[in-house]
């Protein structure tokens, strides 16, 4: 069911939502504490395995491939959303699996989601961890403790900064090293741990980062020209875009939400200002 094998203890399973077939990996008991865990760009759900496996006794690992990523149906991600897209299918996800309430951990990409969820969720997030995430203002482009926009234009964000070798090289499926700046193996080992450390699954999560859908409309999508950088300014599909400082807009609803939401264990808050 799931393009890269998994890992004894994880189950893989597709989930039929209102909103798109979503594919999820499972850990612990069906009735055990939920906990969301979300992936970043140019991954897959495959990338959390191990750590849902060292959950602790009574909790329940979900992770889903996100829209454009993994094994889950394959549907155009809308940035003029923002993360509208992803949030309201992990929200279909949970209603389907009878999820109430959840902790939820993201990563990169999936820590920026992670902040939107604190606030589209409305109390169903029990607490948020995030790793190493994008800022809650968006994907470059933006400046100062506000986030306000470097130009008017929002040049500076979207997917025209993706260098353009990267998602070619992905499309392709090429597995060497080749490109020193742009092959996947090159971008995964540089950037996703830290060398010379190679993880004993390398074969297996580059197929995972090479299952995001790629094309000018997915990854990383449409751009428009911008009068002050070229290309650069965020179009209206893929996920770079939907991360653009000019499609996030949840800053200011995160900044609510978190100065209400007490940490689960009642000595300190999920607060903004922790996570500038």
């Amino acid at each position: 069911m799931s393009t890269v094998p998994t890992l004894s203890g994880i189950t893989s399973k597709v989930v039929d939502t209102p909103r798109l077939k979503q594919h999820v990996l499972f850990s612990g008991p069906e009735n055990g504490t939920p906990v969301l865990f979300i992936h970043g760009n140019a991954s897959s759900a495959s990338y959390w395995e191990e750590i849902m496996l060292k959950l602790p006794a009574g909790f329940r690992g979900i992770a889903p491939d996100l829209r454009g990523y993994g094994d889950t149906e394959d549907k155009l991600i809308d940035a003029t959303r923002g993360m509208g897209d992803w949030i309201d299918d992990l929200a279909a996800l949970l209603d389907a699996l009878k999820v109430e309430k959840t902790h939820v951990v993201g990563h990169s990409m999936g820590g920026t989601i992670v902040f939107g969820l604190v606030g589209s969720l409305n109390g169903r997030v029990l607490s948020g961890t995030v790793v190493n995430p994008g800022s809650i203002y968006g994907f470059g482009g933006s400046k100062g403790l506000d986030g306000t926009p470097c130009y008017d234009d929002f040049a500076g964000s979207g997917g025209g900064v993706v260098n353009p070798d990267f998602p070619k090289l992905m499309a392709a499926g090429d597995r060497s090293t080749d490109n020193p700046q742009a092959s996947p193996r090159v971008v995964m080992n540089g950037f996703y741990w830290k060398p010379p450390f190679v993880p004993a699954r390398e074969e297996d999560l580059l197929t995972s980062l090479m299952t995001e859908k790629v094309g000018e409309q997915k990854y990383p999508g449409d751009f428009v020209p911008s009068g002050n950088w070229p290309n650069v300014a965020p179009g209206k599909f893929g996920p770079i875009n939907a991360l653009s400082p000019k499609y996030v807009g949840d800053s200011e609803e995160f900044r609510w939400r978190s100065q209400q939401t007490s940490h689960p264990l009642g000595t300190r808050r999920f607060r903004h200002d922790r996570l500038r």
